[in-house]
């Protein structure tokens, strides 16, 4: 039988699940254990409560004295609205470069090229930094 190699493998694969989950219970009851040792409250209860703290720009009106969830779903519209507009220029501005870079005009048809280039090699961490 263990000179079959699909039942090796099939063995070696539910050995290697059975190790993966018996490490993610260790971690989930240590880490309960902890938390109850030094009497932090485990679940969701926190969410009803006021969060305190100050969202400087929002879509949505928010105060510090609203709860978690309220500064959650905030939170989640900035970054969906932050994503769209992202989206939206970055488009725009992919098409006009497009277009520019297919032009008869010698100068936009080098800086578009020259932003391909600048853009295509480097690191968008960087780029960040610089625009």
């Amino acid at each position: 039988m263990l000179r079959d190699q699909r039942y090796r493998a099939r063995l070696v694969q539910i050995l290697l699940i059975a190790a993966v989950g018996a490490l993610v219970l260790l971690v989930v009851q240590t880490t309960v254990a902890n938390l109850r040792a030094r009497g932090i409250p485990i679940g969701f209860d926190f969410l009803s409560l006021p969060s305190r703290f100050v969202i400087s720009e929002s879509l949505l009106r928010y105060r510090p004295q609203d709860p978690y969830t309220w500064a959650i779903l905030v939170g989640l519209a900035n970054s969906i609205f932050i994503s769209v507009l992202v989206v939206v220029l970055s488009t725009v501005l992919g098409l006009v470069v497009g277009i520019g870079r297919l032009s008869s005009n010698p100068l936009v048809s080098g800086s578009c090229r020259v932003w391909v280039e600048v853009a295509r090699n480097t690191p968008p961490i960087v780029l960040l930094f610089f625009l």
